[in-house]
């Protein structure tokens, strides 16, 4: 799936039932997740992959022009 975010932009809090595979095309993400006493944060720059785990995340746009970037989700067996 390809998707944008406008500078400031973000996903909203969701979740997924499955890990997905992220590739930033331009722009950078920020990524938001649960952790045990506040929230997790990385950073990910145009030209870079990553994995965004299962559960609740929140993606943000914090470059300084507009954020492309491409997802591959994983279904689970019998989803």
């Amino acid at each position: 799936m390809n998707a944008k975010l406008a500078v400031g932009g973000y996903t909203g809090w969701h979740r997924h039932a499955a890990a997905s595979l992220v590739v930033v095309k331009t722009g950078q993400i920020t990524m938001h997740t649960p952790g045990k006493k506040e929230c997790e944060t990385s950073v990910h720059n145009a030209g870079t992959t990553f994995v965004h785990p299962e559960g609740a995340h929140n993606f943000v746009n914090t470059a300084a022009g507009e954020t492309e970037f491409y997802i591959v989700y994983f279904v689970p067996a019998g989803g």
